[in-house]
């Protein structure tokens, strides 16, 4: 999970989408909703990039509607062997990436107007209804949850009683909600686990990486060499910045000692 606030957007990330992009981009009436979803195109390019090798601007993304073809469906990248899903609300913006399985992640800001435990439940559920990819086909109280006072688990999915499935409750930050699922054709071992990470490295840097003609390192969590000879992590000005160090959330969203694995990319 790659976490994103819009105080990160910079006007260099237009460079990284393609026409068909920009075009959706453009077709967004609200600001605020399109500067989110802005955002939200660019990062889940700079993670593929980050995770694959390749440069940002030549990741090719298609959203391709089921029901209409219309370029609003959920994102795919062909090429790449990655399940991803984007999720925004108020000034928080996520991006999910699995190397195995369907992924499905969703972002609520708290409010006045509805609990936390019933905007929890709405968090699985409809983390649930991405990772399928069903969307508006299925009725979001249709799908069956556990209790919020317990770990997040699927109990039942409309049409679909043997479907697999592993959730998380996230930790957005103060005011927010939010909650991924993996859904997956065999059982996941028990302590499978994911990472939440800033994304700020990817996003505030000086433009120049990962974009075509420059070099795109993968990363393993420790600095590296890039092309213009700065170190991956380091901050466009030079220094360390801590905050790029990713946090490792045990199944259940739980805290304590990480001792469980890492849902794998390949």
């Amino acid at each position: 999970m790659w976490w994103a606030d819009l105080g990160m957007l910079r006007r260099w990330h237009g460079r990284l989408l393609d026409d068909t992009e920009r075009r959706r981009l453009a077709a967004i009436g609200h600001p605020r909703h399109r500067r989110q979803s802005t955002l939200g195109a660019v990062l889940l390019r700079l993670v593929v990039a980050h995770h694959r090798g390749v440069p940002a601007d030549r990741v090719r993304v298609v959203r391709e509607c089921p029901a209409c073809a219309g370029p609003h469906g959920r994102p795919r990248l062909p090429g790449h062997r990655l399940s991803v899903s984007v999720s925004h609300s108020g000034r928080r913006v996520v991006v999910a990436v699995a190397g195995r399985g369907e992924i499905g992640v969703d972002v609520e800001r708290l409010g006045a107007d509805h609990p936390s435990t019933e905007l929890a439940q709405w968090c699985r559920r409809e983390s649930v209804v991405k990772a399928t990819g069903d969307g508006l086909r299925v009725r979001i109280r249709d799908v069956r949850i556990s209790p919020p006072s317990d770990p997040p688990r699927l109990l039942g999915y409309p049409g679909r009683p043997g479907l697999r499935a592993r959730l998380w409750d996230l930790r957005p930050g103060p005011g927010y909600l939010a909650a991924a699922t993996l859904v997956t054709p065999a059982p996941l071992p028990a302590r499978v686990r994911i990472a939440e990470r800033t994304a700020s490295h990817l996003l505030t840097g000086d433009g120049r990486w990962p974009v075509a003609g420059h070099r795109a390192v993968r990363s393993s969590g420790r600095r590296t060499r890039r092309a213009d000879g700065r170190r991956t992590g380091d901050p466009a000005g030079g220094g360390r910045e801590r905050s790029s160090r990713r946090r490792v959330v045990p199944a259940g969203g739980g805290g304590g000692r990480a001792g469980g694995r890492h849902v794998p990319l390949p």
